[in-house]
Formats: C-alpha cells, structure tokens, sequence
C-alpha cells in the first residue's frame, strides 16, 4: 500500500502538467494558423508561450466578455436567443446541435477558430437544441447540424449538414460583404 502512494505522489504531478501542456498547445494553434503538423505545433506553442503571452491575454481577454464579436463561441440559450442573436447589429453565426451528434461534434472545431479568426466582426453561437427546443422549433430546425446566418436580426442565409470549415468562411464572407 505504501508503495502505491508513492507512485501516485510521484506520476500525478507529471500527468497533471502534460495535461496542461496538451491543452495549453490545442488553444494555440487557431491563432497560428500555420501549424502543419504535432511536432512543429509543439515548438510553435513554446516559442509563442515566451513571446506573446502578455499581449496575447490582453486582447483575448475583453473580447469574452464582449457580446459583439468574442474569439470563442458563446452559448445561447431560449432566454437568451432574442437578445444575443434578433437583437445584435453584428453578423451571428448560429450553429443548432446536439450532444449526440457526430457531425455536430465534427465541425465544432471549426466553429471555434471561426470565432478566433472573425472575433471583433462576427459573433458565432451554439445553441444545443435538445436543451432549447422552443428556439429549435422556431426555426424549424429538423436536422442538424443546422448553421444560420443571422445580419441585423435577420436571418439571411443557412448551411445543413457538417460542412468544411471553408463553406462556413464563405458564408461569413458572403455577409459580411452583403
């Protein structure tokens, strides 16, 4: 028994800091932008933690708490949907999913650089449709994931299915210019 506690006081501490190191280096990469594979992301993760923390959480910081525009996306609600989304004069990007759904949880990933790469111009949102049916109905939402785009309040254009990440991008682009 005495040795089992050994070896956790000694392997929890190592676990626990490349758990840290892992998610610290999953964050990095959207704002990078050019990490092409695990050991370059690695390095880049370092050199970018040495260079740039300070600016970089000086930025990311107010933009969550912003509602026009945040880097990572934000979760709407039933209660929320009409304030953040009807009511915003920024361009709301709304992705309907479902804990359950594969190709919900695929472009998830997507979402969340999209969010980086357009925070301040674009303010993207996930609604779980399984927690907030009244908006889901509202929208006649019958197959996810469901991606709406939302200008002024106005719902302006919609993408069905798990799409690449580039389809939303033109999208996005495709409002914002409009």
């Amino acid at each position: 028994m005495k040795h089992l506690f050994f070896i956790v006081a000694i392997f929890c501490p190592i676990l626990f800091s490349c758990n840290n190191e892992v998610k610290e280096s999953t964050e990095t990469p959207p704002s990078t932008n050019n990490s092409s594979n695990d050991s370059s992301s690695a390095n880049t993760t370092v050199n970018t933690k040495d260079t740039t923390p300070a600016t970089k959480t000086a930025e990311a910081k107010p933009e969550k708490t912003q509602v026009a525009g945040p880097s990572t996306p934000i979760e709407l609600t039933d209660a929320s949907f009409d304030n953040m989304v009807l009511k915003s004069d920024k361009i709301v990007v709304v992705d309907f999913w479902a804990t359950w759904c594969k190709p919900c949880l695929m472009i998830a990933p997507s979402m969340k650089e999209l969010a980086s790469e357009y925070a301040g111009k674009v303010v993207i949102g996930k609604l779980d449709v399984d927690k907030n049916p009244k908006t889901a109905q509202k929208y006649q939402i019958s197959s996810i994931p469901m991606v709406m785009f939302f200008k002024n309040g106005k719902l302006v254009d919609k993408l069905m299915g798990a799409m690449p990440k580039s389809e939303y991008k033109a999208k996005i682009d495709k409002v914002l210019g409009s």
